[in-house]
């Protein structure tokens, strides 16, 4: 029986350092072969997960924006989506502005921000007709980034305010020395939710659903998957609540995953 194996990206499938080793891509080469989907399911934009995707010449199907978007690689086209509402966006982007607080919307493979452009395909949107700009896009997830905790914590409680949105992500407080960073979408996203469009797309029953994560993001698919793993650098309570632990992400710990899949060991 096919098997449709969602595997999340950063602190999963990729090495601290962004690497992916040869023997991942290799048994998830071999995994495709025998008849099964390979999947990345991230928290990153289309645009970021396309260049995942194509490194690991995974399956022509792809999960985008923790759940908000699956879409076919091969035929250009998007399956299924969540959007947040843009005039809940724009109260949000209102209180950027107000409070200074950096704010990116995911929109298709471009990327809309407050300020501070930092790749190629974002645009600066101008506080004076954001509205404009914006009105027939849609919007798949927003971001946003501070040095301070407690700009984003008081962040946080304005948008608990608001019934269509969901907060996707805890704040680092680990960080203390980096940017850290929250996370929203429509109200019903989630990598599960993703998991679950997709296995009735493709004509898979739950019990042949496997996701590989690490995070808090990944707890969701975890819940609604026929079979779980995380990996070894996941926290402990995410561990307690899987079927599975293979090696941390550094020591290769998805592809020994796929391997003992591959030789029906699990």
């Amino acid at each position: 029986m096919r098997k449709l194996i969602l595997i999340d990206s950063d602190g999963t499938l990729r090495k601290t350092n962004g690497d992916i080793t040869e023997n991942t891509k290799k048994n998830i080469k071999k995994l495709i072969e025998l008849g099964n989907y390979v999947v990345i399911c991230t928290g990153r934009p289309r645009y970021h997960t396309r260049k995942i995707a194509k490194i690991i010449s995974s399956s022509k199907i792809m999960i985008c924006s923790n759940g908000s978007e699956i879409y076919d690689l091969e035929n250009n086209k998007v399956i299924n989506e969540l959007t947040i509402d843009n005039k809940v966006a724009y109260k949000i982007l209102k209180y950027c502005y107000k409070e200074d607080i950096r704010m990116t919307l995911t929109i298709e493979e471009d990327e809309y921000v407050t300020k501070d452009i930092r790749r190629d395909n974002q645009i600066l949107l101008s506080q004076s007709n954001y509205e404009d700009v914006l009105k027939d896009k849609k919007i798949k997830q927003c971001l946003f980034t501070s040095n301070s905790i407690e700009v984003l914590k008081k962040l946080k409680n304005y948008l608990q305010d608001f019934n269509e949105i969901k907060i996707l992500n805890e704040i680092d407080r680990n960080k203390e020395d980096q940017e850290k960073w929250l996370t929203i979408g429509n109200v019903e996203t989630s990598k599960g939710y993703a998991l679950k469009e997709l296995a009735n797309y493709l004509d898979i029953p739950n019990t042949d659903t496997i996701a590989i994560g690490n995070d808090y993001n990944d707890l969701s698919m975890f819940h609604e998957c026929g079979y779980s793993v995380a990996v070894e650098n996941a926290s402990e309570d995410l561990k307690e609540l899987v079927d599975y632990v293979t090696k941390s992400n550094d020591e290769d710990g998805v592809s020994l995953f796929l391997e003992k899949l591959i030789n029906k060991e699990i």
